[in-house]
């Protein structure tokens, strides 16, 4: 490992995303490590951040984009002139297409200085489960998450549903995979895994979970016994957290509220993750290994078919 301890990263995401990242920071990095980043703003309002680490987050919109747009690109050439240290992770090969692996690389520079990768480190292989277990999150939202539980009928089954409508500028539909635009899920996943519910336990109660509630209720007014979360995104990962059975959109929330539950007993997850459309997992390793997953084309499929 390098002999310093500045290091720069310029990533992008949310929470889901930011949590991957901490994570990696906190299993990668050596303790009393200075992190000059524009990508804590959601984290640290849901969880205690590891005083070991010593995060100056960059707050300026301005300066913020200036790092992320052009910043990164300089940093990228200083580190393959090697004259700064960087950290980046492989990249896999899908036809022309790259995207991140499970390996990490180290480069040594001239400078003593680390540049890290504007990389989202979404996979179990970067962090140690002692990171995990050491997580402090804030009790505002576990009391929230808690107490919504609580007011659920007695003697129901929860079963979580995310929808990630990508409700900032409709990112899902245009996020462009492999090629494929949109990684939005069709609503014929959601209703199959439903049906596995309703045929296999006594009583489920679904609590639907979104970033845009009102996008979801035309598709979920059918089920009965249900209940629309109007929490925030911290509560909402927790109530995720709460229940044995679930249903998984490809989000990062997703994934870490079905993780960190400890009575996992059934829980569904898109078959190749944002890649669904391409057949080939996207984010290398992302899938949850504990989810039976579902692959969504075979309800595009249906649909060419019946037309």
């Amino acid at each position: 490992m390098f002999n310093n301890n500045f290091f720069f990263f310029f990533g992008y995401g949310e929470l889901g995303n930011q949590m991957f990242q901490y994570v990696f920071f906190r299993s990668y990095l050596p303790k009393n490590s200075i992190i000059i980043t524009c990508n804590i703003n959601e984290i640290k309002k849901f969880i205690d951040l590891d005083k070991n680490f010593k995060f100056i987050e960059i707050k300026n919109k301005f300066l913020k984009l200036f790092c992320q747009k052009f910043l990164n690109k300089f940093f990228m050439i200083l580190s393959k002139l090697r004259i700064i240290n960087s950290i980046d992770t492989e990249l896999m090969q899908y036809k022309k297409f790259k995207y991140e692996g499970k390996k990490v690389f180290n480069k040594k520079g001239l400078v003593p200085i680390t540049f890290i990768y504007p990389r989202y480190f979404q996979n179990e292989f970067f962090f140690r489960d002692e990171v995990i277990r050491n997580l402090k999150f804030k009790k505002g939202s576990i009391l929230s998450a808690k107490k919504f539980m609580k007011n659920l009928p007695n003697n129901v089954e929860p079963v979580f549903i995310h929808v990630r409508s990508g409700r900032r500028n409709n990112e899902y539909k245009k996020f462009k995979i492999f090629g494929k635009i949109g990684v939005d899920l069709p609503d014929e996943y959601f209703h199959e895994c439903i049906k596995w519910f309703e045929k296999n336990l006594n009583d489920p109660f679904y609590i639907i979970i979104s970033d845009n509630i009102e996008f979801t209720k035309d598709k979920f007014s059918y089920l009965k016994n249900k209940i629309y979360s109007k929490n925030d995104i911290f509560t909402d990962l927790h109530i995720i957290s709460e229940c044995k059975y679930g249903i998984m959109s490809n989000s990062s929330v997703s994934w870490w509220g079905s993780y960190f539950s400890q009575n996992k007993n059934k829980i569904f997850a898109p078959k190749y993750w944002y890649g669904w459309k391409s057949k080939n997992t996207h984010q290398g390793y992302a899938i949850p290994r504990y989810a039976e997953t579902i692959d969504p084309n075979i309800f595009l499929e249906k649909n060419i078919t019946s037309k």
